[in-house]
């Protein structure tokens, strides 16, 4: 899919220029000090040419993205309903109705989003964190190594995460569907349930039923603020040891103050991407169960159409 490649390259593009940033911030500032203005103005000039590059590969990936999302969710849900339509009855009627419609309604947006899209965020991410230690490198070795040490702390206990928020997440979608069952069991069986006489009954049970789902959801809301925190926590440790090690690398005339600002910006560049990474790790993590009865079945039915084709042939 050409759109998908789009994505790469302006996110390829745009790491470099987010990169190049804070490095003609720091030498705008250190030929300032120096009164250089022959450097000072090319070392602008740089800088001008980097954010009008951010602003417009930022565009083209955030567009390539969004008509990618748009194409994927078409394209499963229709090998979605292909499938459907040439199942066996007996097959068919295997699985609760309902489950088709939550599945096609509300687990493939989940998995787009949660899969698809946060593969090429974190493709996106990982370009700006390997850009952003290079630059940090050539700002100063010992600050790099400092800074890239701390950045991964958070990968790690996403990671480490990574199980608890699929749990979680797995919950709330088998409580989503148990309610839709219920629901359309009401729907269809609605004559039946007033005739019977149970109305009040089934109705507290679809209560019940729709209060495990909202409690599984704010589980998952919790656990997702919780590992973000955390995530966070970690990030910003990196910040500290960072100001602590500048700090004393100028006060030894070891490091330009330019050098530490640019230095700086890069972590802040750092910890949006590693951010990113981990929570992005924990929500591939999460639909990952999805993904797997999706991948399952649709292979079930390309196994099938092959066979067909052979058989033709034959």
């Amino acid at each position: 899919m050409y759109i998908f490649w789009i994505a790469i390259i302006a996110s390829m593009l745009l790491a470099v220029c987010t990169a190049l940033e804070p490095i003609f911030i720091q030498s705008t500032i250190d030929a300032c000090s120096t009164l250089d203005i022959h450097a000072i103005v090319s070392s602008f000039v740089c800088f001008l040419f980097c954010i009008i590059g951010i602003l417009v590969f930022e565009f083209v990936r955030r567009f390539s993205i969004g008509k990618y999302t748009i194409k994927k969710v078409y394209t499963i849900k229709k090998a979605f309903v292909h499938k459907i339509v040439n199942m066996k009855i007996l097959d068919f009627e295997k699985i609760h109705a309902q489950d088709y419609v939550t599945s096609l309604n509300q687990e493939v947006d989940l998995l787009v989003n949660n899969y698809y899209v946060q593969k090429l965020e974190l493709i996106y991410c990982i370009l700006v964190f390997i850009t952003s230690i290079f630059a940090l490198c050539y700002l100063n070795l010992l600050i790099g190594a400092i800074v890239v040490f701390m950045t991964f702390l958070p990968i790690v206990f996403a990671n480490l995460q990574g199980k608890k928020m699929r749990i979680c997440t797995d919950e709330y979608a088998n409580s989503l569907k148990k309610l839709n069952v219920m629901t359309g069991d009401l729907i269809q069986g609605y004559h039946t349930i007033k005739s019977n006489g149970i109305s009040e009954k089934y109705e507290k049970k679809v209560g019940n039923c729709n209060n495990i789902v909202n409690q599984k959801h704010l589980k998952k809301i919790k656990t997702e603020i919780i590992i973000d925190i955390l995530i966070g926590l970690l990030s910003y440790s990196g910040k500290v040891a960072l100001i602590g090690v500048g700090t004393f690398l100028i006060f030894n005339n070891k490091m330009t103050v330019g050098t530490l600002i640019g230095a700086l910006q890069l972590s802040e560049m750092l910890a949006i991407p590693t951010n990113s990474i981990a929570v992005q790790l924990s929500q591939m993590h999460s639909v990952k169960t999805i993904k797997n009865n999706f991948d399952i079945w649709m292979k079930k039915e390309k196994t099938k159409t092959y066979k067909k084709q052979n058989d033709v042939l034959k």
